[in-house]
Order: C-alpha cells, then structure tokens, then sequence
C-alpha cells in the first residue's frame, strides 16, 4: 500500500482499477464493470447523493491480476465523471465515462473497495509560438506516415 504522506485537504475518492486502458481528460470512453471491487467502487459513487459522480481511474500494473490490492495499480490516475450506467443481464455494468484531469495518489486506503487521496496534477501550458512548429512537424510526419500506409485515406 502506498503511503506518501497523510493529509486530510483532500478527500478520499473510489477508485475503478483498469486493464488494458488508460484514460486521459477529455475522452469519452465505454468501460465494462464487473469484479467486486469495481462494482462497489461503482455503486458508492452512482447510488450515493453526490451530484459529480466522480471517481479515479487507475491502471493496473499488470493486467493478470484478477483482484487488483493498491499494490498493483499506478500513482497517477484520471478523475472521470459517470455520464451514463446499464445494468447489463449477467450483472456487469457498462459505463460510459468522461475524464476530467490528471491526478496523482497520495495515499491508497483499502477495505471492501480501493479509495485513494489525490492531488490534481498542474497542466503545462505551452505558447502559440512554441505549438505552431510542433503542429507542423507532426502533420509533416503523419502526412509521410500516411503515403506510406494504405489503408490510411485522405479523409481520415
């Protein structure tokens, strides 16, 4: 379990551990809920009076593991919002969620779920004059990469 420091600033928030994805703010991605862990994470947030419906998400370091402890996920993570839950016929759930920023864990608790105490990561903000040449080289390099590659097409 991961103990940085303690500090009660921030509040604990669930925590839905992932395999084979990660999730940056901005996107809007379809999960598929259904191991203990991750439905209580779940369903503290949805059923609970909390308008945000926020919860972490986290990678798994290893995508194996069934029953991931704190131990097996990352230190950063993205604060995403649930937009929309389906109960599905076998009793998974699937979510679509939204992410909303970058944070990182302080500290993981564990108990019938995983909770963590972030702090919001700060974004760096980079100048027009310093984005226009990057822009640049990388539509040169995909226009390159897609001459290259057939199944890439104009209107892609």
């Amino acid at each position: 379990m991961i103990q940085k420091r303690t500090t009660n600033s921030n509040p604990m928030m669930s925590v839905l551990p992932l395999r084979d994805i990660v999730v940056f703010p901005q996107m809007v991605v379809p999960l598929f809920v259904g191991r203990e862990k991750s439905l209580s994470a779940l369903r503290n947030v949805t059923s609970s009076e909390k308008a945000n419906k926020e919860l972490l998400l986290v990678a798994q370091r290893d995508a194996g593991i069934e029953d991931p402890s704190s131990d097996d996920l990352f230190d950063v993570g993205t604060v995403a919002r649930v937009v929309q839950s389906l109960k599905l016929p076998d009793g998974t759930f699937k979510v679509l969620v939204e992410g909303i920023r970058r944070v990182r864990v302080i500290q993981y608790k564990e108990d019938e779920q995983i909770f963590a105490e972030v702090e919001d990561i700060p974004q760096d903000k980079i100048s027009q004059r310093t984005f226009e040449p990057l822009r640049r080289t990388i539509l040169t390099a995909f226009t390159e990469y897609q001459k290259n590659n057939k199944r890439i097409t104009n209107d892609q």
